[in-house]
């Protein structure tokens, strides 16, 4: 089971007595952290060992890796999943379209999955 850090978070006693979520580090007196974490599922995994070479498999990897829950709508998993999913099925098992479609889903995850879809509508006509 491997985890990545994608967001880092401070959780802090404020002045008031309540807590408080803030992506800054204020001078408080009691600091905690909240790290949150996901999990890239194996069915990704091991689609990326059946596309690409075994040498570029940590490549690609971290390539997705550098996609986080702070990129897609609603900080959510399956939306992650999901473009993660679309960006190895457009790439085709080619890492210079990998980088593309990472690019992409960075300015806005919403594109490699509509565009992945639309491909999908393609084959089945």
């Amino acid at each position: 089971m491997q985890c990545w850090m994608v967001s880092l978070w401070q959780v802090w006693a404020g002045y008031d007595g309540k807590s408080h979520l803030s992506p800054s580090w204020p001078a408080c007196p009691i600091i905690k952290l909240l790290c949150v974490l996901t999990m890239m599922d194996e069915s990704i995994k091991l689609r990326i060992r059946h596309d690409f070479s075994e040498s570029d498999y940590d490549l690609v990897l971290s390539e997705l890796e550098s996609i986080t829950l702070e990129h897609v709508m609603a900080e959510s998993q399956t939306n992650l999943d999901n473009t993660w999913n679309s960006i190895l099925q457009l790439s085709k098992g080619d890492l210079s379209e990998l980088g593309h479609m990472v690019e992409a889903a960075k300015a806005d995850f919403r594109d490699v999955i509509y565009w992945a879809g639309q491909e999908n509508e393609q084959n089945n006509t």
